[in-house]
């Protein structure tokens, strides 16, 4: 999570077991909602995620016979609940931090993990993420 100037908030890392990759997505999201509402979040929250098809499921909704259906209710319930202005896909290259913190799971042994300052693994990426940002605005 960042502020609106891409400063990080807080991160989070988790074990999902072996899921699908559409289902891995749905649950990451759901996890990171799940954050926010237990840290009491009231900034507008734009969710991101390199999965369009999780994205089109969340937007779109799916029928109750889908697999992630129940996620899927609950993710929307708590865009409801919480400041959730949009739910938007973005590149694999655009969430290098993303995927650096669930590579660095794997060698975890707990579930989920919350940072409250960056872990070593995405330091690099978030000044590069910064460098780009301030780049790209000015």
């Amino acid at each position: 999570m960042r502020d609106s100037a891409g400063r990080f908030v807080l991160a989070y890392s988790g074990r999902l077991g072996h899921v699908s990759t559409v289902e891995a997505e749905l649950l990451a999201i759901l996890h990171g909602l799940r954050i926010i509402r237990s840290h009491n979040v009231n900034a507008r929250v734009q969710v991101e995620s390199d999965s369009s098809m999780a994205v089109d499921l969340i937007s779109d909704g799916c029928p109750r016979h889908h697999s992630c259906f129940n996620i899927i209710e609950e993710i929307k319930s708590l865009c409801f609940q919480l400041n959730i202005i949009s739910c938007s896909h973005i590149f694999r290259e655009a969430n290098r931090v993303a995927d650096a913190l669930a590579k660095n799971m794997i060698l975890s042994k707990e579930n989920i993990i919350v940072f409250n300052a960056p872990p070593n693994c995405i330091q690099e990426l978030l000044l590069i993420d910064m460098s780009a940002s301030s780049n790209f605005n000015n």
